[in-house]
């Protein structure tokens, strides 16, 4: 647990006085200081290297602690829920026990009084929200927390009967009476039509969820993925504080699940880092995967929205010297949940080149800022390869599969990968040599059957630079050399159609190039997309 957290109050059930008195004691744990953190549900008492929690007997609308047995049974799952992502940071469960002669004590016999969950104790500074205001949330980070993330939803336990979609018409009820009740009105928010938009695309894609939910893609997530609950621990990613109290709310679509963290890191400007996390997670996805960006723009206006509903609920108690940040936090998410919903035209954009130009790169840098928040999914001829062939995206193949026909499932399948995006109303970066007229006369038409903006960007750099940057290439999914450079040099001639770039100096000038052409073009506006995020 972090070293310090913001205290909530200091409210204490008389029944269990005694028992916070006594976790309150440095004798208790034998240490000389112990710091004690409050929530609404729960006291968490740190005190050496480890963080001590108790739930509070209290009982509230969406939870209920308000006994011994009800305490018990949700702290278990609280620890067998988390353990199972982060088993490094949740160690054991303890009763708090009253012996014969009435003294309490952690552990041992007597009668059980009450329970709490014993954590390793984490320095606060490396919270991902600290890192994030700090400044420190690198790509190297994003990169892991996305690993991290896919791996949970992975080995998460799949449910094919819990109703979800039927449980986002309620959220939706919710968000109605709250955003649209009198609190909502008298600050002037304006939502309702935007409620009755949200309506609307739910029950347009409520068949789409419940089939999401036969195929397996609603499973018992985290359920609260934001970076408040996300550490750096041993240098990695690791995911803390997963629901626990209601199962309704944590039985979800992974990307649902998912759509929390994306959210958080857009609105606060981390618009690389949610593209990267995006990208990442669905690297090596296969098609039904893609086809669930169709319900991206929901899930994040869901999302958003709530983050609204509960800023609304914090501005009727807040302290007035928060009042003006906290109305304009609302105010924020309430635009973002609309704008985002209504992702506007996607964009096809195939960057071309020959080995070495930095087509990667640049398609990483512009991502972002093509198409609807989280920004463009980037797709990689050398990442499909090894996705084909079944290996680990820095083996390098050999030679002799790079076969012509090896080549052309590679540009098919990469083509109807982007393909299923676009029609899933997503926006798609496809990176790759693109060395025939035939691959990309097949991207004009797939752009123009998905009604899509198509953008065709030929990248150009000297031999001599092109040599140098693939002797230089550590970790990447290319397996491209100074041979394949030469072979290109010979054989490949840049098509007369695609706007040529010079790729031969900074790459973040190619990206920039790329995203001023698009805005010169005639294509619909995005939502969450304007020039200051550039």
């Amino acid at each position: 647990m972090s070293n310090s957290m913001q205290h909530h109050g200091n409210a204490e059930s008389a029944g269990q006085a005694a028992v916070i008195a006594f976790l309150c004691e440095p004798e208790t744990y034998g240490v000389s200081e112990v710091e004690r953190v409050e929530t609404h549900g729960a006291i968490v008492f740190l005190a050496g290297d480890r963080a001590y929690k108790l739930k509070r007997a209290v009982k509230l609308p969406y939870l209920d602690f308000s006994t011994l047995e009800k305490r018990h049974a949700i702290i278990s799952r609280e620890f067998g829920i988390n353990s199972h992502a982060s088993p490094e940071l949740y160690l054991s469960i303890q009763p708090v026990t009253r012996r014969e002669n009435g003294a309490l004590a952690l552990g041992g016999p007597g009668e059980t009084v009450d329970w709490v969950l014993v954590m390793r104790r984490f320095d606060q500074t490396l919270l991902l929200d600290a890192l994030a205001r700090d400044g420190r949330f690198d790509r190297a980070i994003a990169v892991d927390l996305a690993n991290t993330v896919e791996h949970f939803h992975r080995h998460a336990s799949v449910v094919t009967n819990s109703g979800f979609a039927r449980s986002l018409r309620g959220v939706a009820d919710t968000l109605e009476a709250t955003l649209c009740g009198p609190g909502a009105q008298s600050h002037g928010l304006g939502v309702c039509p935007y409620i009755a938009k949200l309506r609307r695309e739910l029950d347009e894609n409520f068949a789409f969820l419940e089939a999401r939910q036969r195929e397996g893609f609603v499973r018992r997530c985290h359920g609260d993925l934001h970076l408040k609950n996300i550490v750096l621990w041993d240098g990695k990613p690791t995911l803390f504080d997963a629901l626990e109290f209601d199962d309704r709310l944590s039985t979800i679509d992974v990307l649902y699940d998912l759509a929390f963290l994306l959210m958080d890191l857009w609105q606060r400007g981390l618009k690389l880092q949610a593209n990267i996390i995006l990208n990442h997670y669905l690297e090596m996805a296969a098609i039904s995967e893609v086809k669930g960006l169709a319900l991206l723009p929901l899930f994040l206006s869901f999302r958003s929205a709530i983050r609204a509903m509960t800023g609304i609920h914090a501005l009727a108690v807040c302290a007035p010297s928060d009042h003006d940040r906290l109305f304009r936090e609302v105010r924020e998410y309430a635009a973002f949940a609309a704008a985002v919903i209504s992702p506007g035209q996607p964009r096809l954009v195939a960057i071309g080149g020959l080995s070495g130009t930095g087509k990667t790169t640049v398609a990483r840098e512009a991502a972002p800022f093509i198409g609807a928040a989280p920004g463009a999914l980037h797709i990689r001829t050398d990442v499909e390869r090894k996705s084909m062939h079944g290996v680990q995206l820095t083996h390098r193949l050999p030679r002799a599969t790079y076969t012509p026909e090896s080549r052309d499932e590679v540009y098919r399948r990469v083509i109807k990968k982007a393909e299923v995006a676009l029609d899933s109303g997503h926006s798609v970066i496809l990176d790759a040599v693109f060395p025939e007229a035939i691959q990309r006369s097949r991207l004009h038409e797939v752009a123009q059957r998905a009604g899509a903006g198509f953008l065709g960007v030929w990248l150009d750099a000297g031999p001599d630079i092109l040599r140098e940057r693939v002797i230089a290439r550590e970790g990447d999914a290319s397996d491209a050399d100074t041979a394949v450079v030469e072979y290109q040099l010979r054989t490949i001639e840049p098509p007369a159609d695609w706007l040529r770039v010079d790729a031969s100096g900074e790459r973040g000038a190619c990206a920039a190039a790329i995203l001023r052409e698009l805005d010169s073009r005639a294509f619909s506006t995005d939502a969450g997309l304007s020039e200051d995020t550039r």
